[in-house]
């Protein structure tokens, strides 16, 4: 992203839905399998034109993938059978609470638009609900600052995601609770999950 300006509120939240208007643009996706689990998933690109060289700002921005301890539980008590995300070292999974979520950090500075990213949960419903009762939610974070700073990362549910900076600079933040079509919340219920595609 270019510092100096930030984000774009209309490309930020890809208003249009089309590649070429949007800063940073996401998906957003709960699927389920014929096992009865599921996974929330998001997925993003980046605008070349908003990219600084080849890569985006420091810090780090973030992303929280989060919902209802009441109505959700990991799929596995472990990171690494719980969680995925890109093989590019630009995610990392940023906490190993296993609560109500989890928060990743995005190495933007790193990214590139000929490249696409993602992080994923797999979850499973716990809990006397309906499937419409049970949500799943998604946040990306993007911050600027002018210069590089440590954070801590962190994701609850309801707040979302939360990152704290540390440094006396002003680290300017903006985050997105909107997916590519530009009037959508990354807020998806069980009864909207996508089932698997038959062989």
């Amino acid at each position: 992203m270019k510092p100096s300006t930030g984000v774009g509120t209309q490309g930020f939240d890809n208003v249009d839905g089309t590649p070429s208007d949007c800063d940073i643009c996401l998906d957003f996706t709960l699927y389920s399998d014929i096992y009865g689990n599921y996974t929330i998933d998001m997925f993003w690109t980046y605008d070349s034109e908003q990219l600084v060289g080849n890569g985006g700002s420091y810090p780090a921005d973030g992303i929280g993938l989060y919902f209802d301890p009441d109505h959700w539980d990991f799929e596995v008590d472990s990171l690494s059978g719980t969680t995925y995300t890109s093989s590019n070292g630009v995610v990392s999974v940023e906490d190993d609470s296993l609560v109500e979520g989890l928060p990743f950090a995005v190495n933007d500075a790193s990214a590139s638009d000929s490249e696409s990213y993602y992080a994923g949960l797999n979850i499973v419903p716990i809990g006397n609900y309906s499937e419409q009762q049970r949500y799943v939610y998604g946040e990306y974070l993007h911050t600027w600052s002018t210069e590089y700073t440590t954070y801590t990362a962190s994701v609850s549910y309801p707040a979302g995601i939360d990152m704290t900076f540390n440094t006396s600079e002003t680290v300017k933040s903006e985050k997105t609770t909107t997916e590519g079509d530009g009037d959508t919340f990354m807020k998806l219920n069980q009864y909207q999950a996508e089932a698997p595609s038959s062989p």
